[in-house]
């Protein structure tokens, strides 16, 4: 796989991201919060400028830590994962596998 080939889960999760924020901005409460879409727009921005400069950290270290404080920490629900879950969860599992 290609590191290429993520960025436009990358894009795609972005968009998803800034439409929440829309969103919470108007007071449309959903499952996450300004703060953690905050976060996750700054790792994926800095995902695409470590794919886009070829160099990655070792395999062990290829992580998303948005999707990791989704599963864990922020409580997302997983019986029925929000579409934004399951695009951290895809980009998560290419990154590693890059």
């Amino acid at each position: 796989m290609k590191a290429n080939e993520i960025n436009n889960e990358i894009m795609k999760c972005l968009n998803l991201c800034i439409f929440e924020k829309a969103k919470r901005n108007d007071g449309i409460v959903g499952e996450s919060t300004i703060s953690q879409l905050n976060e996750i727009i700054t790792e994926l921005s800095n995902l695409k400028e470590t794919l886009n400069s070829r160099v990655l950290p070792p395999t062990q270290n290829r992580y998303l830590e948005s999707f990791a404080r989704a599963f864990k920490v922020w409580g997302w629900d997983m019986i029925k994962p929000s579409d934004l879950f399951l695009l951290l969860m895809e980009i998560n599992n290419k990154y590693r596998d890059l």
